[in-house]
C-alpha cells in the first residue's frame, strides 16, 4: 500500500497540535510543582495543629509532623473549602514564605508575630481581634477581608486598612468607640458592607480628612445595615 508522504506530513502536524491543545486544558495555568518542606491545609482547624496541615516531603504529601512555624522558605497553602483558625500566638519570624489564602483564615489570636510573607487572598479573611494590624495582602478578585472583632481600638493607619480590597465587610456589633480606618488613595474592586458598628452613638471613620490624598474608590456597591454612623463620605 502507498502512502502520500504530505498527507502523512500534515496528519502528523494536526496530532501534534491537538495533542498540544489538549495539554494547554488539562495543565492548570500558574500551577507550580511543590517543593520539599511546602505546607497545604487537609482539614479545617487551628492554624497550630500540626494534624491540620500536609507537608510535601519531595514525592508526596503526608500529614505534617509540625505546624508552618519553622525556619526556612516555603509556601502554604489554605485550601478551598478549609477554615483554619489563629487562636493562639503564631510565630513565623524566622520564615520566609509565600502563603496563598484559597479557603478562610479566622484570626482569633492576641498577637500575631509578623510573617516574612508574601501573602495572596483569593478566600476570606477575618480579622476577628481588638486590634492588631491586617495582614498585608494581594486581595483578588472573589476575595474577602472581614472585620468582626473590634471593640474599643479607635484603628489607626498602622493597622494596614488602607490597602486595595475586593470585598470588604465591617461587622463589629460590640463596637463602643469612633474608628478611622484611614483609607487613603484606595480601590475597593467589590463592595463594602457595614453591617455593625455599634450604638448609633459610635462613627466608623472609612478615611481622615487631614490625610493629604484621603479618596478612595468603590468600584461595587456600599451597603449600611449598621446602627453606627458612617463618615468622612463624599460621593462623587
Amino acid at each position: 500500500m502507498k502512502y502520500n508522504p504530505i498527507i502523512l506530513q500534515e496528519i502528523t502536524m494536526k496530532k501534534i497540535i491537538g495533542t498540544f491543545l489538549l495539554l494547554m486544558f488539562l495543565i492548570p495555568i500558574g500551577w507550580a510543582q511543590p517543593l520539599a518542606g511546602d505546607f497545604r491545609t487537609r482539614q479545617s482547624g487551628n492554624w497550630n495543629d500540626a494534624n491540620t496541615w500536609e507537608s510535601y516531603n519531595g514525592s508526596t504529601w503526608a500529614t505534617a509532623m509540625n505546624a508552618p512555624e519553622v525556619a526556612g522558605t516555603y509556601t502554604i497553602e489554605v485550601q478551598s473549602g478549609h477554615t483554619i483558625t489563629l487562636s493562639t500566638t503564631a510565630d513565623t519570624t524566622e520564615a520566609t514564605v509565600s502563603i496563598t489564602i484559597n479557603g478562610t483564615v479566622r484570626n482569633t489570636a492576641v498577637t500575631v508575630k509578623p510573617f516574612k510573607a508574601t501573602i495572596t487572598v483569593n478566600g476570606t479573611y477575618e480579622h476577628a481581634i481588638n486590634g492588631g494590624a491586617l495582614p498585608i495582602a494581594t486581595w483578588n478578585d472573589g476575595s474577602l477581608c472581614s472585620v468582626t472583632g473590634v471593640t474599643t481600638n479607635a484603628g489607626s493607619a498602622a493597622l494596614n486598612y488602607s490597602q486595595n480590597f475586593h470585598d470588604f465587610i465591617w461587622d463589629c456589633p460590640s463596637q463602643s468607640t469612633n474608628v478611622t480606618l484611614y483609607w487613603n488613595n484606595i480601590t475597593i474592586t467589590g463592595d463594602v458592607k457595614i453591617l455593625a458598628a455599634g450604638s448609633s452613638s459610635y462613627q466608623l471613620r472609612l478615611t481622615e480628612k487631614t490625610l493629604s490624598n484621603g479618596n478612595f474608590t468603590i468600584d461595587g456597591n456600599l451597603e449600611c445595615s449598621a446602627a453606627g454612623k458612617i463618615y468622612s463620605v463624599k460621593c462623587n
